[in-house]
């Protein structure tokens, strides 16, 4: 009798984690569609002006050409004698919007360089490309790191956040980028070639705060030749890019001043503009709803996010590889400088460390909610822009309950192969 019940309870159980199984397939291709149409409509309707792609296309054109890549001057100076400049959107220049200003480290000039080859019209038409087929390496990438993941869960999961989508508008760098780093995971678990695994790594390090997690992983390593390698190889981008130009000392102080102003911009008390509104930083979502000095905000946040690392590099051996990126990633976007595309690489450092048949817990889901819904949109239809902030709290509360989980309720970091 008593096995009877057990057998009964058992098969109830598994119904039920179906049931959430089929819902959340359903869920996810729901919303693959609406963004991905959404998207396409757009894509359809309006000439592609990725943004991001031509910020940093032009800058880079600018360094080769003797200017300073980190001066909005230069850069529109670029835009203006290109060949497709009728095309260029030039009412949305950098002056003014600091998002449009250069903010990577000076090694972008190498792989934006690379572009440079082309005239710009067939430079973005290339970039989208090579975005597309970035979508689909960082697919086939998560699913090599964890193998037991059902491919349609990892393609339908990348491909309905949001992010995914604004990022191929845009042409964001974070996709070629990422597709890179999981590409240099896979060699770094493998324990193969650390020359190519370093030397990708570096290369895409322009955008060096989505790459640090992958970088604390290497120094927690016990081959140190791939930290050294990495180590040395940024160290000839940089300083080479560095200088090659006739005025490093302009250049940098440049850059200094262009990063201090994008984390000023987001940081409004009781006022939305185009940057907090897609900004995942606490801090922001802080900043809008109390009038918090902007030094106190940043000084916090930069000794947070310092004491996560410092807490990683302390106590990390009852975590696997994808829990520590998954951490680390996630408490990037709560303290670091971010932007919602940027959420793209904790989905699938969530995907990679995820064990078979995990349930979401309810501030996953919520989270899950936040990636997938155009609050936005929903802020404005209902005329309530701290929704606009809801992402950033609900992503705290997943932090909160990682760090809870992590370090102090162990049986729920059960340490697997990814």
């Amino acid at each position: 009798m008593y096995c009877t019940n057990v057998r009964i309870i058992d098969l109830i159980c598994e119904i039920i984690l179906n049931i959430r199984q089929k819902a959340l397939y359903i869920l996810l291709t729901l919303f693959t569609l609406f963004n991905g149409l959404k998207w396409a409509n757009h894509f359809v309707q309006a000439p592609y002006a990725p943004l991001d792609f031509r910020t940093y296309y032009f800058s880079s054109e600018s360094y080769w050409q003797g200017d300073n890549p980190y001066s909005d001057e230069a850069q529109i100076k670029s835009m203006h004698a290109c060949s497709d400049s009728a095309n260029l959107q030039l009412e949305k220049h950098p002056g003014g919007f600091p998002h449009a200003s250069a903010v990577y480290a000076p090694q972008f000039i190498w792989y934006f360089g690379l572009y440079n080859l082309l005239d710009y019209k067939y430079a973005k038409i290339l970039d989208f490309v090579l975005n597309l087929l970035s979508i689909f390496w960082i697919i086939l990438c998560v699913k090599k790191l964890n193998p037991d993941l059902k491919t349609a869960l990892i393609a339908l999961s990348i491909l309905a956040f949001r992010g995914t989508w604004y990022a191929l508008d845009t042409g964001q760098p974070l996709l070629q980028v990422f597709a890179v780093c999981l590409w240099a995971l896979r060699l770094y678990q493998t324990k193969k070639h650390p020359l190519l695994c370093s030397l990708l790594l570096a290369f895409v390090s322009f955008k060096f705060t989505v790459i640090l997690p992958l970088i604390c992983l290497l120094f927690l390593g016990k081959d140190k030749r791939y930290l050294i390698l990495y180590l040395g190889l940024v160290l000839i981008l940089n300083f080479s890019a560095l200088i090659l130009h006739n005025d490093p000392n302009i250049l940098l102080h440049a850059w200094s001043e262009n990063i201090n102003k994008l984390w000023a911009y987001p940081h409004r008390y009781n006022l939305i503009n185009g940057l907090n509104t897609i900004s995942s930083n606490l801090s922001v979502a802080l900043k809008y709803n109390f009038d918090i000095p902007l030094g106190l905000l940043k000084t916090s946040m930069a000794a947070a996010l310092i004491a996560c690392y410092v807490l990683i590099v302390f106590k990390n051996n009852h975590l696997s590889d994808g829990q520590i990126l998954l951490f680390l990633g996630l408490s990037n976007l709560c303290f670091g400088q971010h932007l919602i595309y940027d959420a793209l690489s904790l989905l699938a450092y969530k995907l990679i460390s995820v064990r078979k048949d995990q349930e979401l817990n309810t501030v996953e889901m919520l989270l899950l909610l936040t990636l997938l819904l155009p609050m936005g949109a929903i802020a404005d239809k209902v005329q309530v822009f701290q929704l606009n902030f809801v992402f950033n709290f609900i992503l705290f509360a997943n932090w909160i309950y990682l760090f809870v989980a992590y370090f102090f309720n162990r049986n729920k970091a059960i340490k697997n192969p990814s």
